[in-house]
């Protein structure tokens, strides 16, 4: 089961503009291994204008940004294959100007180490499960507003 909550006017409540300063999409990559999450989150963002991606491991979240340019990345902490703390590790090395917004619900573990953790490797944001999806734009939102999106000139 999911564990984005969705409401009513969820969508028609943020009005802002998707489009980076050069007038592109922005683009966003979402990492989740729970499809429900995944497909939710979106469907939500594609609505809002968004140019999204997602994928279910961290294996192909590295793959994807090997491929594209994106401004951010959603992903959780726990997943299958390479995790949410080895993406963030690697776009730090790799991709500095990709913001990171860090989901968990904790699993096993503690969602909130978790999270200090990531936060502390460089994740713009930290948000722990079950997601508000009102709260979850708003953090899209300002975290793209906090330091705005690199240019995607040249990229596929």
């Amino acid at each position: 089961m999911a564990k984005l909550k969705l409401t009513a006017n969820a969508i028609a409540a943020h009005s802002s503009s998707n489009l980076c300063t050069n007038g592109q999409q922005v683009r966003i990559l979402v990492a989740d291994d729970e499809a429900g999450f995944r497909e939710m989150l979106c469907d939500a963002l594609s609505e809002r204008g968004y140019d999204v991606l997602a994928v279910a491991n961290g294996d192909q979240a590295l793959a994807e940004l090997r491929r594209r340019t994106f401004h951010l990345v959603v992903t959780d902490l726990l997943m299958p294959d390479r995790d949410g703390i080895e993406i963030i590790r690697a776009i730090g090395a790799q991709f500095p100007q990709t913001k990171i917004i860090a989901v968990s619900g904790g699993g096993i573990h503690n969602a909130i180490d978790l999270l200090g953790m990531a936060e502390s490797l460089g994740a713009g944001r930290i948000l722990a499960k079950p997601i508000h999806l009102n709260r979850l734009l708003a953090t899209i939102e300002s975290l793209l507003e906090f330091a705005p999106p690199h240019s995607l000139e040249g990229a596929q």
